[in-house]
């Protein structure tokens, strides 16, 4: 993009990450100084990686997208924080740095309180972690909305390949008095309610982790 200032190709730099992180390969080639524009904090905080959502293995350490993503990551970019959050929680354990990733997210998140809660009650931190949970219920307009969340990320647990080491074994302590009766009854980790909806995912979580 000869002659063109600066301000004007970072402009239409970010237009162009906001569709698709993947129409920016063309400008990383193009020349060292649009390279530098694609890898600014300007075009990467906003770039679109909704790509990374349904390949999540594309966010480990032996891919060959991790540079990259790591400076989306590094940038602030949500959706690369709340991936790598993620990550870290499913194949490396319970830390501050990996709940404060998930913590950028938008009050209107879904995904981010839901990531937290059920990690947190994994973590042993089970009222912290249900508290968590009550942000995600808040912002849910359907019961539906809130499996599918936790559908998804459980997919994306095992896309990423979880430590599958027993990293929260030792931690999980769900209460006794607070397992709902429904799980005796009726209710399965593959047919939940809202009342066991905590208690099945963390279950999960710490099985396949």
């Amino acid at each position: 993009m000869p002659n063109l200032p600066e301000e004007l190709v970072l402009d239409i730099l970010k237009r162009i990450g906001r569709h698709d992180y993947r129409d920016l390969g063309p400008f990383i080639a193009a020349s060292k100084e649009t390279m530098n524009l694609v890898f600014s904090r300007e075009v990467l905080s906003s770039v679109d990686l909704s790509n990374f959502l349904c390949q999540s293995s594309m966010v480990n350490k032996d891919s060959r997208f991790r540079k990259f993503f790591i400076s989306c990551v590094e940038h602030g970019n949500v959706m690369a924080n709340q991936l790598e959050g993620l990550r870290i929680l499913c194949q490396e354990g319970p830390t501050e740095a990996a709940f404060s990733m998930l913590q950028l997210s938008p009050a209107h998140s879904i995904y981010a309180p839901f990531v937290v809660g059920i990690f947190k009650i994994c973590a042993g931190q089970f009222e912290t972690g249900m508290r968590t949970l009550l942000q995600m219920w808040d912002n849910v307009d359907a019961w539906e909305e809130a499996v599918h969340i936790a559908d998804m990320v459980i997919m994306q647990i095992v896309d990423m390949g979880p430590a599958r080491s027993g990293l929260y074994f030792s931690s999980y302590s769900y209460p006794v008095d607070d397992i709902p009766h429904c799980t005796y009854i009726s209710c399965a980790a593959d047919n939940v309610c809202e009342e066991c909806f905590a208690f099945w995912y963390s279950l999960i979580i710490r099985s396949i982790c």
